[in-house]
Formats: C-alpha cells, sequence, structure tokens
C-alpha cells in the first residue's frame, strides 16, 4: 500500500535524502515507511506534516483515491477528440 508519504515527497521533488535534510527524518526510516515495513513515530509525522503543509494523519492515508483520480483522467484524454482530427 502506497502511503501518502511517497506521493508528497514525489511531488516536492525530493528525494528520500533531501527530505531527511529537510524534516530531520532519517532516510532508511523513510524508505521503510513508504515500503510499509516501518510506522513512523508520532514526532516524525508532526515532523513531516509541517513540511508538507498537511496534517499527520493525511500523510498515513492510503493513494487509492488519488490512483483512481488519475486513471479517469487518463480515461478522459483518451476520449476527447484533438482539434483537427476527424472523430471515427
Amino acid at each position: 500500500m502506497l502511503l501518502r508519504l511517497k506521493y508528497f515527497r514525489h511531488i516536492l521533488g525530493l528525494t528520500q535524502q533531501q527530505l531527511e535534510e529537510r524534516s530531520g527524518v532519517k532516510r532508511y526510516r523513510i524508505s521503510m515507511a513508504e515500503k510499509g515495513e516501518l510506522k513512523l513515530s508520532e514526532f516524525e509525522l508532526h515532523k513531516l506534516a509541517k513540511l508538507f503543509h498537511t496534517d499527520p494523519k493525511t500523510i498515513l492515508e492510503p493513494v487509492h483515491e488519488l490512483d483512481r483520480r488519475k486513471k479517469a483522467e487518463e480515461e478522459k484524454k483518451k476520449d476527447t477528440p484533438i482539434i483537427g482530427m476527424p472523430i471515427t
């Protein structure tokens, strides 16, 4: 299960190392948390939430809803004709 932790990190364009440097949370803990192998402490979650401008609970939510929206947008693009191209 992909947590929003990785999603937020990618949105900011940060590597795990850069996230460690900005948040103070160790890179190996970020890596393990992103893989679901480790539960971050409440203190670590608050540090990350502050950096991401969100609340700690949001970081722990799965990305299923985001995946669903992304797929819907991709399907919509497929159904949208390109201007000047005939619809077949």
